[in-house]
């Protein structure tokens, strides 16, 4: 029923709804929108944050843009071993600015919850870090011991607007966000009045059905609008056409794909 009204008021506005792979966009990866934005804009002039960067390496979306194309950016990764890793992997890019600290919505010292570097862990087992314990310990499906495992760390936190106090730069044509189940806390704290990232990309996977919604809703909220994958989504600005639809009827899209 809800779907069938979405469509209907949507014809009225001259839209429709295709449901491909449950975006609400196009079916894309985040490849295809950084070598769309990319053709038509210079390469050497990008600015990206990547939040949770671990050690540049392993699962790492856009590594390889940085390496070929001389990406200048801001790098956070709050875990100790890890960001060592990460300079030693960008040794030779010296374009780019690597924090040991996370980024939350408040500053200061907070507890991050991480599971120990043992023999034996699936090769992503390092990325799991949270400030919240349950959602490292959802990963017990791949670790069954994982609740003996946990450390706590104490790591620095930033906020998006010390970042860009400190860094000067006037666009964010990137913003990369791996947090590990709390991506649409970290993108409720995001100004957008202040500064808007060409491309927003994070992992959805961890957050709750909810929370994924709620996220697409707030997004498509700021005049983005969404493509979602199978364990990430990425956001890009909409045309202002489909920015002046009604809120009523964004809750009606966000809750007819899904």
């Amino acid at each position: 029923m809800l779907k069938r009204a979405a469509i209907y008021i949507l014809g009225k506005y001259g839209y429709a709804i295709v449901r491909k792979s449950r975006a609400l966009i196009e079916d894309c990866e985040l490849d295809y929108f950084l070598d769309r934005y990319l053709a038509e804009n210079r390469p050497d002039d990008f600015f990206f944050i990547q939040v949770g960067a671990h050690d540049g390496v392993v699962d790492d979306p856009i590594s390889g843009y940085i390496r070929r194309y001389g990406w200048r950016g801001i790098l956070l990764e709050p875990q100790r071993d890890a960001f060592l890793l990460l300079q030693k992997n960008y040794r030779d890019q010296p374009q780019l600015r690597l924090l040991n600290a996370a980024l939350a919505a408040q500053e200061g010292v907070q507890d991050l919850y991480r599971v120990k570097n043992v023999e034996g862990l699936p090769v992503w087992g390092g990325q799991i870090a949270s400030f919240k314990l349950e959602q490292v310990l959802k990963h017990e499906f791949a670790i069954p011991n994982i609740n003996n495992l946990v450390e706590v760390e104490r790591v620095q936190c930033l906020t998006f607007n010390t970042l860009l106090d400190e860094t000067g730069e006037s666009k964010v044509d990137l913003l990369q966000i791996d947090a590990e189940g709390l991506d649409y806390e970290l993108i409720k704290t995001i100004d957008f009045a202040r500064f808007k990232p060409r491309v927003l990309h994070y992992e959805h996977r961890h957050l709750s059905a909810r929370d994924r919604d709620e996220c697409i809703f707030y997004l498509f909220g700021n005049g983005y609008g969404i493509a979602v994958g199978r364990w990430d989504t990425t956001a890009v600005p909409l045309h202002h056409a489909y920015q002046q639809l009604p809120a009523f009827l964004i809750r009606c899209l966000v809750r007819a794909v899904n």
